[in-house]
């Protein structure tokens, strides 16, 4: 039987098979005993090799409002044959005035947790920080120039029709944006929702349900994301095995020692408190307004309709709809309770 064949074959670049991530990987799992059996020896061809020098990555904060049903947080798009629009995201429309003033190589956008891009993010907005790497120009940030630099951005980000800021614009460092996804789990977060019912909603059903507040929800991964995650695994665990392979052609001997990688993703449950902020008096028909205050990683849109039954009680379970359905028509992010942006050190 021939010997089948390798995919990595044809010659392929040895660095293009690792990255950082991977390597430390690797590294991680070899033992002592395993690196001491093999000699060092001096290399058989020449080698080459650079020298680059980068600035220390600037870091601005605050909060972003966005109004818009169609604008996504990241560059998106809905399929791989459809381009990308650019500058037609949250992250593009704030970083783009500041990648101007600092002529920096790249950006990195974090932000706490996200929202669709159907659903809109009012209040005081959604805490983010802007990553700034490798700027080239930085005295518009240091000293007395960094207020008037940061005014001057503000103001052109505010001046977008379907973004805007929700705080000020601060400098802050690497630790203090840190905070923003190690208290991601602990946050609150209100939501207005608007929701319609294929049946009458009776007015005393609705009192009831104002009643039932708090409530704890028992919800899996919506059905979507579930599909995600799981074509990511099955490219993830093709990536590892390719990796695999081309590992035990090069290093036979390391190889046995090392264990391959894999990163599995658990489906798991998510216990949530749901608070109302108020129910107020709704309408008696089939449309009503629904404000929630909920643990982050809450499914809002799943409550409201159940997602075919994946989250228990749903908004249909509460109002005893049991032969039509409640439905979600619109959605918004009211308020991401958390203090940010932090003081700065840099005024």
């Amino acid at each position: 039987m021939p010997k089948r064949r390798r995919r990595f074959g044809g010659g392929m670049p040895l660095e293009s098979l690792y990255n950082k991530a991977r390597v430390a990987v690797i590294l991680s799992k070899l033992r002592k005993e395993n690196m001491a059996s093999y000699a060092m020896k001096s290399p058989t061809q020449q080698c080459t090799y650079s020298i680059a020098f980068e600035r220390e990555p600037i870091l601005i904060a605050s909060r972003y409002r966005k109004f818009s049903r169609n604008l996504p947080q990241s560059p998106w798009t809905a399929s791989d044959d459809i381009p990308k629009v650019p500058g037609n995201s949250v992250s593009e429309k704030l970083t783009k005035e500041l990648v101007k003033e600092t002529k920096c190589e790249s950006t990195r956008f974090i932000a706490s947790g996200r929202e669709d891009i159907d659903v809109r993010m009012l209040g005081t907005g959604r805490p983010f920080a802007l990553q700034l790497i490798n700027p080239h120009l930085t005295a518009p940030f240091c000293g007395e120039k960094l207020q008037e630099s940061l005014k001057r951005i503000e103001a052109e980000i505010n001046s977008q029709r379907d973004i805007a800021l929700g705080a000020p614009l601060r400098r802050i460092s690497v630790k203090q944006a840190e905070m923003l996804t190690c208290t991601q789990d602990e946050k609150r977060k209100c939501y207005t929702a608007y929701c319609y019912s294929s049946e009458r909603l009776d007015e005393k059903v609705l009192d009831e349900l104002a009643s039932k507040v708090p409530l704890e929800i028992v919800q899996k991964t919506p059905l979507e994301n579930e599909r995600i995650l799981a074509e990511y695994e099955r490219e993830q665990e093709a990536a590892d095995k390719e990796l695999e392979e081309r590992l035990a052609e090069l290093m036979d001997a390391m190889i046995q020692e090392c264990e391959e990688h894999k990163k599995h993703i658990e489906h798991e449950f998510h216990n949530t408190d749901i608070n109302s902020a108020t129910f107020g008096t709704y309408p008696v028909n089939k449309k009503s307004l629904r404000r929630l205050e909920t643990q982050a990683g809450t499914y809002v849109k799943e409550f409201v309709h159940g997602d075919f039954g994946r989250t228990r009680p749903s908004l249909a379970d509460l109002l005893r709809i049991e032969h039509g359905e409640v439905d979600i028509l619109h959605l918004d992010v009211e308020n991401v309770c958390m203090e940010w942006p932090p003081e700065s050190n840099f005024d």
